[in-house]
């Protein structure tokens, strides 16, 4: 049954998630611009649109619950992630604002003595951790709620993507980066162990790599105190194999209770070898089956796999995982020592640029085998926000006293599917997004030069055999050759000699249609089934245009959420997706280029930009050049990109603007991404990335992450309009008139981050042409290198210098750790701000790049060790 309007008003009063004056005024500015509007899902976008409401809030709300959304000081945002022992939630501190995860006890555990005094024992002892590689814990705190009591554990919330989600989008590591994050882990799972604490339960899901780059061990609720002798009540109540069978140690599948640190060391050597070939060790069988593998067995051969990795890297993963703790290394200690004198060696062999993180390797986990395994419904071990709902009915006498005894797991109950695609299809106004779906101006066609053949190609479907050319015959050219020796009448000769000479023509005739009609007629292209993954396409894939393919997955209702494009191939293709409306975009697409031959698309004319993507949900493009070849604008963006990801893609060939994106937007917990995005042009009156925000739209929950900005250009990246949450973060900005600009006076600037970036050979690092708004704040300046830098690293555009000095205290002085190479002026510059009194350096001496081109791995990576400090480095690039 719809909600009504004003009961979902009621609803939302009785939750206290919005005080009734705020209800009020965001009710009147959403009739003002929908004056006929009576439609409660309309309001509730209009709330989610304007940062009041989540969207799990607003589902929850849409369903009539009003309740479940506090927790003591907390207000529950959105789930993050289910499985194992937890279902964590993100949170926001009500009076300090800040985010966090809670983990809270089922309500069913919180009635027995035993299992509350076993979770307030490890939660004081994971919050007792203090280390940089170990999610920390706030906070252990209790609600009540009439005569229940809620118990939950609060923890940092790190924004980054797990080690197993990373492999999962991107395919397997280069070397370094596999052994520095396992030698990462070892240093936090080494300051657990000493502090008594084994984690067994050590896997890439639990390993976080945040976005500085940093390791995180999450998940220590697994962890007792392996030398307490309370510990054997925990063993008397719980007989089950602890842990995750595809990392588990030969030791701990025969007793949880009684291993030590080295079984940590077993699974963290199955990480490492996940990190390098995409899948673990021993992925194939049933559970019984993996476990007697870890036990008897050997894993399949890193080398035959990866050529690229050192056998010294290979033989620190066998010592990892050997079978007797004994054989293993003594301490989690040692293997970081083990890992970071590899690197150092292999550092020092100036490795040769490592492929893409997105490459796929042969041998990858089957998606049976790599994704998570559901927990089981009903799992007595699962965390679970209680149903507050059921709670209220018991109290009053609505249910019998058995709800109490087995609570419903309050859990959002989504509505059907329908209904909640047309939830997500009105997320965003219409006037900013394109009309339809998908356009075609051309195929794809065979590039000039074949890519190389590479072990680690994506296998693309075998072509059906070509046409058979035409035979042709002879016969009558040798009848005509024939002599007769008994005589020939001349008549009769003659008209054999036409035949002959017919019968030739024909057979050319045919020779000539069998080789240019049959022999050149494109091959048969492979059948497509419901039941198929993926899609190619290409001159020898499934379909020749991806807007074919996307045709295809609607009209024919397929599964395919993956559409691979043929390696080195160029097309006209001009590409149109759109999560709204009528022949909508699947939420889930992927669109894959090869790591090492791209595809290009390049429009056959420039009216247009080559792909426009609006309003569409989980959306990932990887491995795409997307060549304007002389139009005003290369990609566009626009409206509510949820959790979508533009990855390792390269824009060039525009006039005047790289990307323009458009009331771009995600969530907090579901930022839109840029990752590892090169926009290059000789163009110095244009802008790489233009983010533009009109009436009450922003800019927000977007990642710019390993971007490269490369000019002579005006501008990196410009924000006008809002811009909110936006983080900035390993970029190299390099030959552009200003790095980051803000483009308006009086600009609503909140939560970004600009940190760890280069900035080389800029005319300014950070522009404002004014003052932000009174209620903007905090703008974080952090750890960032300005190199040959022509004029000031930030600047505000007349003398409001103090101005903006009253604003950094006020917002905690949020710039710290930033090294320059330009020297303090002689007189003070009108407008420069001053980014460098908090362990920062100005007038630095660097030492050369290794390389100032583009093209080179090596490309501004500092030639000086001068730049490492605590907890990581200066700059984008790793000295």
């Amino acid at each position: 049954m719809r909600t009504t309007l004003d009961t979902f008003v009621a609803t939302l009063e009785r939750s206290e998630l919005l005080d009734p004056a705020a209800i009020q005024a965001a009710l009147s500015q959403w009739r003002a611009g929908h004056p006929k509007g009576d439609e409660a899902r309309h309001f509730a976008e209009h709330l989610c649109r304007t940062r009041q409401l989540s969207v799990w809030q607003a589902e929850k709300l849409l369903q009539g619950k009003h309740r479940g959304f506090h927790l003591g000081r907390y207000r529950l945002h959105s789930m993050l992630g289910k499985g194992g022992m937890s279902s964590v939630y993100l949170a926001q501190h009500t009076v300090m604002k800040r985010f966090c995860a809670v983990k809270v006890l089922p309500a069913k555990k919180a009635r027995n003595p035993g299992y509350i005094t076993r979770f307030h024992r490890e939660a004081r002892a994971v919050a007792a951790l203090d280390h940089p590689n170990i999610v920390r814990a706030y906070d252990i705190d209790q609600s009540q709620d009439g005569a229940l009591e809620l118990h939950f554990l609060v923890m940092e919330y790190v924004q980054g993507k797990t080690l197993f989600e990373l492999i999962r989008s991107s395919g397997p590591l280069p070397v370094a980066k596999a052994a520095d994050y396992v030698r990462q882990a070892s240093l936090g799972l080494e300051h657990a162990h000493r502090a008594g604490l084994i984690h067994r339960d050590v896997k890439p899901e639990n390993l976080i790599l945040d976005r500085q780059g940093v390791i995180k061990v999450m998940d220590l609720g697994l962890a007792r105190f392996f030398e307490s002798n309370e510990e054997q009540l925990t063993v008397h109540q719980d007989e089950r194999v602890l842990g995750t069978a595809n990392y588990c140690s030969p030791e701990q599948a025969i007793d949880s209770h009684s291993v030590d640190a080295r079984s940590d060391i077993y699974s963290l050597g199955c990480t490492l070898y996940y990190l390098l070939m995409g899948h673990p060790p021993f992925n194939s069988g049933t559970l019984a089956q993996r476990l007697i593998a870890h036990q008897t067995r050997e894993p399949p051969s890193i080398s035959e796999k990866r050529l690229d990795v050192p056998e010294e890297l290979i033989e620190i993963v066998r010592k990892m995982m050997r079978k007797r703790p004994e054989d293993r290394y003594a301490s989690t200690g040692e293997v970081a020592e083990a890992l970071d004198a590899f690197l150092k060696r292999f550092a020092a062999q100036k490795e040769p640029a490592p492929r893409p993180a997105s490459a796929p390797v042969s041998g990858a986990a089957t998606p049976e085998s790599s994704a998570p395994a559901a927990p089981p419904p009903g799992d007595s071990d699962e965390f679970q926000i209680p149903d507050f709902e059921a709670i209220e009915r018991a109290r009053r006498g609505d249910e019998t006293d058995t709800v109490l005894e087995s609570p419903t797991p309050f859990r959002l109950d989504a509505p059907p599917a329908s209904e909640l695609e047309r939830f997500f299809e009105q997320i965003s106004d219409s006037d900013s997004s394109p009309s339809t779906v998908h356009m075609s101006d051309g195929p794809f066609q065979e590039s000039t030069a074949a890519p190389a053949a590479h072990p680690t190609d994506p296998v693309t479907p075998r072509p059906a055999a070509a046409g058979r050319a035409g035979r042709s015959s002879s016969s009558g050219l040798h009848r005509a050759a024939r002599s007769n020796p008994g005589g020939v009448d001349p008549a009769r000769k003659q008209r054999q000699q036409l035949q002959a000479a017919g019968a030739v023509a024909i057979t050319l005739l045919i020779g000539w249609l069998g080789l240019n009609l049959l022999g050149n007629r494109p091959p048969a292209r492979p059948a497509v089934s419901a039941a198929d993954r993926e899609l190619t396409v290409g001159p020898t894939g499934h379909f020749a245009t991806v807007t074919e393919a996307l045709d295809a997955i609607a009209a024919r209702s397929l599964e395919a959420r993956v559409i691979r494009l043929a390696p080195g191939a160029t097309s006209t293709e001009a590409i149109r997706l759109n999560g709204k409306g009528r022949g909508a975009a699947p939420r889930g697409l992927r669109i894959l280029g090869d790591p090492d031959s791209p595809a290009i698309l390049k429009p056959a004319h420039t009216g247009e930009p080559i792909a426009i993507l609006a309003d569409i949900e989980d959306l990932v493009i990887s491995n795409v050049v997307f060549d304007a070849a002389g139009g005003n604008v290369a990609l566009r963006v626009s409206g509510f990109l949820v959790s979508s990801r533009l990855q390792d893609i390269t824009v060039r060939g525009f006039l005047k603007t790289g990307i323009e994106a458009q009331n771009l937007d995600g969530f907090p917990d579901q930022e839109v991404r840029f990752e590892r995005v090169t926009v290059q042009e000789n163009r110095p009156e244009a802008v790489a990335i233009r983010c533009a925000a009109t009436g009450a739209d922003r800019t927000g929950e977007i990642d710019f992450q390993g971007v490269r900005l490369i000019g002579p250009l005006a501008a990196g990246i410009e924000f006008s309009g809002p811009a909110w949450n936006v983080s900035i973060e390993r970029c190299i900005l390099d030959r552009v008139g200003a790095g980051i600009r803000f483009a308006q006076t009086n600009q609503d600037v909140r939560g970004v981050t600009i940190s760890q970036n280069t900035f080389h050979r800029c005319d300014t690092g950070v522009l404002f042409v004014g003052l932000p708004a009174g209620d903007s704040g905090p703008v974080e300046i952090l750890r960032n290198l300005f190199a040959l830098q022509e004029g000031a690293e930030v600047r505000i555009d007349g003398d409001v210098s103090e101005s903006w000095r009253m604003f950094l205290e006020a917002n905690g002085n949020s710039a710290a750790d930033n090294w320059s190479d330009r020297l303090v002026p002689d007189e003070p510059v009108p407008g420069e701000i001053d980014i460098f009194e908090t362990r920062g350096r100005r007038g630095a001496t660097l030492a050369r790049f290794q390389s100032t081109d583009p093209k080179s791995a090596l490309y501004l990576k500092p030639n000086t060790d001068a730049l490492r400090i605590d907890g990581g480095f200066i700059g984008a690039v790793e000295p």
